[in-house]
Order: structure tokens, then sequence, then C-alpha cells
């Protein structure tokens, strides 16, 4: 009997605010560190404990975003890459938060809950472990 959705989780920085240089290196890259200044762009795959396969947004009612400062976001089910001409490769949920220039550094504590369609709930959090959570770093650093 299953008892929770299973969630993979990433993050990846946002082209928003890179050079056409920089896109090529940064852009769509995992990564847990990210710029003030930057993007967190979180791409997520709601799978299925039974079968294993990836739930679309047929199947799971609701994935939410919990942010630091207590606010959450709703994550959209799609295909990537996006843009007009891209033929996606992949489908999975995302959602973005663009960091102010003057965003606080350090960690940056998030959580992530699905709700089925069936009511069964898969949450995420982070490993409490510094070098391993998203970090917010000084604008300039790597």
């Amino acid at each position: 009997v299953a008892k929770a959705l299973i969630l993979q989780v990433d993050t990846v920085r946002s082209p928003e605010g890179l050079t056409d240089e920089e896109k090529v290196f940064l852009s769509c890259v995992q990564t847990s560190r990210f710029p003030q200044g930057s993007r967190v762009v979180w791409r997520v795959k709601v799978i299925d404990p039974l079968s294993g396969k990836s739930m679309d947004d047929k199947q799971v009612k609701s994935l939410v975003l919990g942010l630091p400062d207590g606010k959450t976001q709703d994550l959209k089910y799609g295909g990537h890459p996006g843009g007009t001409n891209a033929v996606p490769t992949d489908f999975f949920w995302t959602s973005g938060f663009s960091l102010a220039k003057d965003y606080p550094t350090g960690a940056f504590n998030y959580t992530l809950k699905a709700t089925g369609v069936d009511g069964l709930i898969g949450t995420w959090d982070q490993f409490k472990v510094a070098p391993a959570m998203l970090q917010v770093v000084a604008l300039g650093k790597r």
C-alpha cells in the first residue's frame, strides 16, 4: 500500500541576468549556490510510488513551494526546454524565485509538498547540512 508520493528535486539557475556567454555554462545547470540578483528555478518530478512513473498535472492536484518568508508558490507542469521553437525533451514541474540584489546571504530554507488527486501526499525538505543546502552568496561570487 502506497503511503506517500516520491519527489525528485533539483535547483538550477535561470538565464535571467546572465550574459550570453554565461548562459552557456551557468543556465539550467544543477547548483545549490545562487548569487544575489539571480533567479532560482526548482525542477521537480512527482513519482507514483506504485508504478514508479512520473505524474503529470492530471494526477497531481497541487505542488507547492514553501519559501523562507512563509509565502508559497504553486509549481507548473510542462515540457522542457521551453521556448517558441524548442521541442520538449522532458516534462516536469517548475517554479522560480528572483533574489533581490540585496537579498540576505546564507541558507535559503524551502520545502515542497505534492498532493495527488487521490489525496496521497509527498513532501521534500533539504538536508540540514549547511554545505548541501541552497545558499545565497554575495553578488559576484559563485
